[in-house]
Formats: C-alpha cells, sequence, structure tokens
C-alpha cells in the first residue's frame, strides 16, 4: 500500500523520540538518522511479523510502513531464529561507539543492513563502513539494501576471522552484533589509535546468552575497557569457546557486574593478581586503571 507521506513522517519523527528515550541515546546524528532512514525498506515486504518474546510473534495489521516504527523487534528468519534486533538496544551500542564523520566503522554480523546503514549516515560521505553477515541470504539482502549508501562494503563472511587478514583495515569504531565469550584479540589488534570496540560478552542461556555489553578504547598503545549495560543476545560461534565459557561464568559469579567491575584491557603477560577480573592467556579484564 501507498504510505501517506506526512503520516510517514510523523511515525520516523516519533519513532526516533522514542528510541532516543528507550535507548538514552547522546547522539544527535543518531536520532536524525533514525528519523531519516527507511525501516521498512530492510525488513522485507509487509505486514511484517513482529517477534514479542518467549517463541510468541504476530504480524501487524497491514503493510503500512507507519506499523514498523516502534520501538520493537522484527523476525528476518523464522527458520534461523533472527530478528532485526530491537532499536534502543543496538542503537545503544551504535551511541556509545561515539562515531564520528570520516572514520572507518565495521559492523560484524549486519543481518539485512538497517543498522549498518544508521551506522553509514554517521560516518557520512568521506568515511566508510565495512559491514559483515555470515548468514548468505542475510548478506545479499544487505548488499541490495544498502545500495543507495555507497561508502558501504558489505562482506559474506565472519568478521572476527577476517581481522586477522590482509583485507582487514585498521578500524576506528567496531561493533559486535552478537554474544562472545572472550574478547576477539584479532578486532582489538585493528583498532585504529583512539579506536572503539563494542561487544557483547555472554555466557550460555536456554534462549540466547546473556551477560554485560563491554566497551574497549585503545589510548596510546593501552586499551581501557569498561562495561556499559546489560545484555541478552544471540551467540556468535566464531568467537566462542568451552574454556572461556568456563572462565567468564566464574567471573560473572564471583561479580559485580557494575561498570566499575573492569577498567582496563591487559595485553601484557602477568601473573594473575586481585585486579583481573576476568584472566587468560593473552588477554585479561583488569580492575586496574590506565595511568594518565
Amino acid at each position: 500500500m501507498r504510505p501517506d507521506p506526512g503520516a510517514l513522517r510523523e511515525a520516523r519523527r516519533a519513532y526516533a523520540t522514542e528510541v532516543r528515550a528507550a535507548g538514552s541515546l547522546r547522539g544527535e546524528a543518531l536520532v536524525a538518522a533514525l528519523a531519516r532512514v527507511p525501516r521498512e525498506d530492510f525488513l522485507g515486504p509487509g505486514p511484517w511479523n513482529e517477534a514479542l518474546g518467549g517463541g510468541e510473534s504476530r504480524h501487524t495489521p497491514s503493510a503500512d510502513p507507519c506499523h514498523v516504527y516502534r520501538d520493537a523487534l522484527f523476525v528476518l528468519d523464522e527458520r534461523l531464529g533472527l530478528n532485526n534486533g530491537k532499536p534502543s538496544f543496538v542503537c545503544g551500542l551504535i551511541d556509545v561507539l561515539r562515531i564520528r564523520p570520516g572514520e572507518h566503522a565495521v559492523h560484524v554480523g549486519a543481518g539485512s543492513g538497517y543498522y549498518t546503514a544508521l551506522i553509514a549516515e554517521l560516518v557520512g560521505s568521506r568515511g566508510r563502513v565495512t559491514a559483515y553477515e555470515v548468514h548468505g541470504e542475510l548478506a545479499k539482502r544487505a548488499r541490495e539494501n544498502l545500495s543507495r549508501w555507497p561508502v558501504v562494503r558489505v562482506v559474506h563472511g565472519d568478521g572476527i576471522g577476517a581481522a586477522s587478514g590482509a583485507g582487514f583495515d585498521r578500524a576506528d569504531a567496531v561493533l559486535v552484533n552478537a554474544g562472545v565469550n572472550e574478547v576477539p584479540l584479532r578486532l582489538v589488534e585493528r583498532l585504529a589509535p583512539g579506536g572503539r570496540l563494542v561487544l557483547p560478552l555472554t555466557v550460555d542461556a536456554p534462549r540466547h546468552g546473556v551477560g554485560m555489553v563491554l566497551r574497549i578504547e585503545e589510548r596510546g598503545g593501552e586499551h581501557e575497557a569498561r562495561f556499559v549495560g546489560t545484555v541478552g543476545i544471540y551467540p556468535c560461534a566464531a568467537a566462542r569457546s568451552v574454556e572461556a565459557e568456563i572462565r567468564l561464568r566464574r567471573a560473572f559469579a564471583r561479580g559485580p557486574r557494575e561498570p566499575g567491575a573492569v577498567r582496563s584491557l591487559r595485553l601484557d603477560a602477568h601473573d594473575e593478581t586481585p585486579s583481573c577480573w576476568l584472566h587468560a592467556s593473552g588477554a585479561c579484564l583488569s580492575q586496574r586503571e590506565l595511568e594518565g
């Protein structure tokens, strides 16, 4: 159906306001992008199937795109159990990355490309975005959906694995859109000076992983790390192992899980000390503050 242009503009503005409040967004450019990027184009033809939780869903009353401008999940692939992510949550992750015009941003787990489009709006015409999606059909959809943003390159593949290759350029901002149970050092090593990485650090649970969102920032060869919120999200198979699951469960069991629990990511070789929140070979989430 052909929507009323005025009603659609108003729905998008109201949606941006709702997501800003629900996600406590501080970036005005991101809020403006929410009111501008056509979300319906990334969901396939309507009516759309809204995911309600607990395996339940419902279809929108019609194919009027105004129905998708709510802080709600919509199903992308029912067979694989994939949805497009709750806007207030994913935009909250984007917001804490503090993406600036002209930067190179990497999106691992791009889905059908909606949040990649928002990131593209933030880097602008002088920046660029590399988007990775491991599911072939979703990668194809993302490539088609994002064709109007020439700054975006969509790659069908594992973004974390790709970080060890020569074709993975240094990034100013990296968003991992799936749960990991260990810090992917390959991504950390590819951060540009001052680069930021945001990822969900999760342990396995019946329906999805649960845990904390971790933000890492490169600072003169060292790395500040902070928890910035809680999370429940599907897993990223490329950055999970049985050994890491055991370590992370022990760390969460010891607690606490507030922002001050972790202050830095140590990459130097050292013995485990009481300041080590999660100690592993090659990487340690530590309570030690960076000097300066």
